[in-house]
Order: structure tokens, then sequence, then C-alpha cells
């Protein structure tokens, strides 16, 4: 009878050891699902910041272009064009030539800009005009000086 009993008991003892090892492996494929649930959500993280980064930034320059609109918003339809013609880079006479104006109102219009804006050279002009987004910003050559 002792050996009957001592069968029984490695042959349970089998037993045991085959679910044990079945709940391993069941808890391994489980750990892996885990982890890759893990990686796939850690990845879905970095996308939503960065797409999150991409909206403040786009939040940024639309309050930047907004502000600026805010502060072109005093002058008059005709003063908006010649501002737009002088951040372009265009000359005083090609933009009187090109809007059928004279030179002297040309010059009159950049003088009254640059009163009404609290700006003290044509380069502030320039500025006010990208920020606002009156002008797109171009990257150009730079020019030779010689």
């Amino acid at each position: 009878m002792g050996s009957r009993s001592a069968r029984i008991a490695v042959s349970g003892q089998a037993g045991l050891l085959e679910e044990l090892a079945e709940t391993r492996r069941q808890l391994s494929v489980v750990l892996r699902a885990n982890a890759i649930e893990l990686h796939n959500m850690r990845t879905r993280c970095a996308d939503l910041q960065h797409t999150m980064n991409t909206l403040n930034q786009e939040g940024s320059l639309y309050s930047a272009k907004r502000a600026g609109w805010r502060r072109l918003s005093v002058l008059s339809p005709r003063e908006l064009q010649v501002l737009k013609a002088i951040a372009e880079g265009h000359a005083s006479k090609e933009i009187a030539y090109r809007l059928n104006i004279t030179f002297k109102t040309v010059v009159c219009h950049r003088s009254r800009l640059m009163q009404k804006l609290g700006v003290h050279e044509v380069a502030g002009l320039t500025r006010l005009a990208l920020a606002a987004g009156l002008i797109p910003l171009r990257e150009t050559e730079p020019r030779s000086i010689a």
C-alpha cells in the first residue's frame, strides 16, 4: 500500500507541476500582451504630446497674429496697402506708381503709419506686418555686398 500511495503522491505532484507550468505559460502570455499594450499606450501618449505641442505652437502664432492685427486695426485700407508694400521691400516711388498715388502721398502714409503704430523705422513696420501675417516670411539668399 505504501508504494501505491507513493505513486499517487508522485502522480499528484506531476499533475500539480503540469498545472503550474500551464499557469506559468498563461501568465507569460498575459505579461507579453500587457507589455505590448503598455508600449502602444506610450506611443499614443507620445503622439498626443507631439500633437499638443504643435497645437500650442500654432496657438501662440495665432495669438501673435491676432495681437498684430489688433495693432493694425487703427489703419485705413490705403495705409494697409502702403504698409504691405513697404514690408515687401518696395521703394516709395514704386509704391506710388503701383497704387497710382504721388510719391509725397506715400511718404505721408509712411509717416502716419509710424506715428499710429509707434514705430520709428521701416524695419519696425516690416516686423509688425510679419507678426500680423500681412506678408509671408520668405527665406531668401543673402545679397552680396560687392
